[in-house]
């Protein structure tokens, strides 16, 4: 049995209340034919262990959540191997130190039979639909706030969030939204499939606020 992991806290507005998760709360989501990326918990935090991997832990909402700023602390030991922004917007290059997917609220959309089973796996666990994902990026060759969309699916854009080197090895990101976000759940991922790149990432003192 895990023991009890806050990394998850929703702020509204001056209240300091947290919502507290297991990491068991959290569905770990794989893809066909792709080692899957190794998560678990460490000192407080969650750590991803990647190894020319991906798959990604999914965190569905019971309510829908509106949230402004995403902050966040981060350290990774290892190398990521995306030489430059342009190979990072190519199917090539598309690999993460971390990403914050934020699920985004509207229209479920239709699930075709053959589907990947991860894309299936999403719609079982979801609680309320969403049809759009913004990531928040942390580390790797792009400048702060710069955007892109996925060379994967044009419904997922790519935003990189500001970095600030603290103590320990650790890094403070953060990103506020111009207009809040209405949001049905998260997803954290650390991937190194596509340029086989080899490194861990830990990730704590996660926030939403509104």
């Amino acid at each position: 049995m895990l023991r009890t992991l806050t990394i998850i806290n929703i702020l509204f507005g001056q209240a300091a209340l947290a919502e507290t998760v297991r990491l068991e709360e959290f569905h770990h989501v794989i893809f066909k034919d792709i080692p899957a990326t190794k998560y678990s918990e460490e000192e407080g935090a969650i750590k991803a262990d990647v190894a020319s991997s991906s798959s990604f832990l999914l965190q569905p909402f019971t309510v829908v959540k509106t949230i402004k700023k995403v902050q966040w602390r981060w350290k990774m030991t290892g190398d990521l191997k995306v030489e430059s922004f342009s190979q990072l917007k190519t199917k090539a290059g598309d690999d993460a130190v971390i990403r914050i997917g934020l699920i985004k609220s509207g229209s479920a959309p239709t699930v075709p039979f053959f589907a990947p089973s991860w894309i299936k796996a999403i719609k079982d666990h979801m609680k309320l639909p969403g049809d759009e994902m913004q990531y928040l990026m942390a580390g790797g060759p792009a400048d702060s706030g710069a955007s892109w969309v996925s060379p994967y699916s044009k419904s997922m854009s790519m935003l990189q969030a500001a970095s600030l080197a603290e103590e320990g090895g650790w890094h403070l990101s953060q990103h506020v939204f111009t207009e809040p976000l209405k949001v049905v759940g998260i997803w954290l991922m650390a991937d190194g499939d596509d340029t086989k790149s080899n490194f861990s990432v830990s990730i704590k003192n996660l926030e939403f606020t509104e």
